[in-house]
């Protein structure tokens, strides 16, 4: 199981797996599959307020959460404890297609922690950020 870890504190590697799956995918046109990427993904450490670390500090300084949220373009959202690579606990998760729930998960929890997570975001193709990392 080692071998699935991720550095949570660094989404580096989780964008450049992203990338080389997207490749592998789509048609392996690195360049068309980084503009689909760069056009239409937010990825960002889930935060809950506009600080990054707790104010302590120490060894788990970084401030986080684990829940992982997926939304695709308003029409369905997920929000989970899994993980991105296998593991053999009980994880949970909702999946949100009804439009009154949607828009008010959105409201009250989506928008609220995108805005303290997008300064950490290495997607967001509102603002043009698009930090996808040399992919070995």
């Amino acid at each position: 199981m080692e071998d699935y870890s991720i550095d949570t504190k660094n989404l580096e590697t989780t964008s450049n797996l992203l990338f080389a799956r997207t490749v592998l995918a789509l048609d392996g046109d690195e360049t068309a599959d980084r503009k689909a990427l760069c056009e239409n993904l937010q990825l960002a450490p889930l935060r809950s307020s506009e600080d990054s670390v707790w104010p302590s500090g120490g060894e788990y300084e970084i401030i986080g959460n684990h829940a992982k949220l997926f939304s695709v373009n308003g029409e369905v959202s997920y929000v989970a404890s899994q993980n991105f690579y296998p593991t053999y606990q009980q994880e949970y998760g909702y999946v949100l297609e009804d439009v009154t729930a949607l828009e008010s998960f959105k409201r009250t929890y989506a928008d609220p922690i995108w805005q303290y997570s997008r300064a950490a975001a290495v997607f967001d193709y509102a603002t043009g950020k698009c930090d996808i990392g040399a992919v070995m």
